[in-house]
């Protein structure tokens, strides 16, 4: 079957052309064992307020060409409570992450600084622990979207290993905006996770490496994100269960930057 891709979309990505996005293999463009897209995660809201417009569009169209599908809410942790915030995603009424064949609601989180603007090491984790409890107690998955430079903002203490309980899709890849994604690779050092189950390894914008998607108009661009193996895309859909992670080390603070800043602007 190949490996299994997923892209991830928001407004920035207008009307795709999704039966092209479907028949592309995404590893021909980096010299890589074949595969194909097989879901898309699209963003859904932000903060307290912010929707998506495009949300609907794109999970209509996704699933017309019978690909999983899941969504995403972009954190805003300094401007309201986690329930509050979960409640507004879950309240949009996608229904996506309450049944088996679909991806998690994720909570994407990109803020740095914010564990000492929030008033401690561990406010952080309670905040993003909140957020999924909240998710599941009205019956959906909920997983985890960060970079690993984003990671130490999760300090070791508190309840930061019950992070762990939740899948993480991580960003990773160069500066120059992808990586070719060769088997055996793969973001490292994720405390408190053992391992990944889905891999943003290209981002950044038009012209890159294996960035431009038929489908997405030309010279558009799109984040492609690569699951780790069949057994994680199971998970992913709800019909295997989550793993305990092991225990780890000490956190491993990157030197370089490795993922990519809020790109999302404000609501």
């Amino acid at each position: 079957m190949g490996r299994i891709y997923v892209v991830d979309v928001s407004a920035v990505q207008i009307q795709p052309d999704w039966k092209k996005v479907v028949s592309h293999d995404p590893g021909a463009a980096f010299g890589v064992p074949p595969g194909r897209i097989r879901g898309c995660i699209a963003k859904a809201s932000e903060g307290p307020r912010g929707i998506d417009p495009e949300t609907r569009l794109h999970l209509d169209g996704a699933r017309e060409q019978g690909l999983a599908v899941g969504i995403y809410h972009f954190a805003r942790a300094g401007r309201g409570p986690a329930r509050e915030q979960a409640d507004h995603v879950v309240g949009l009424g996608l229904g996506v992450g309450d049944d088996a064949g679909e991806m998690p609601v994720w909570l994407d989180c990109e803020e740095q600084g914010i564990s000492d603007r929030l008033g401690g090491d561990s406010a952080y984790v309670d905040w993003i622990l909140a957020w999924c409890e909240r998710v599941e107690e009205q019956g959906h998955r909920a997983g985890i979207y960060s970079a690993q430079v984003y990671l130490p903002e999760w300090k070791d203490g508190g309840r930061v290993r019950e992070l762990a309980r939740y899948p993480l899709w991580v960003a990773q890849y160069s500066r120059i905006g992808a990586w070719a994604p060769r088997p055996g690779q793969g973001p490292k050092s994720l405390f408190p996770w053992q391992s990944w189950a889905l891999w943003q390894f290209s981002g950044g914008g038009p012209g890159l490496p294996g960035n431009t998607v038929p489908g997405f108009g030309e010279g558009s661009f799109v984040d492609l994100n690569l699951v780790a193996d069949e057994a994680a895309w199971r998970m992913l859909l709800g019909t295997e269960p989550v793993e305990p992670n092991e225990e780890h080390g000490p956190i491993v603070r990157p030197k370089v930057h490795l993922g990519r800043p809020a790109l999302d602007g404000d609501e």
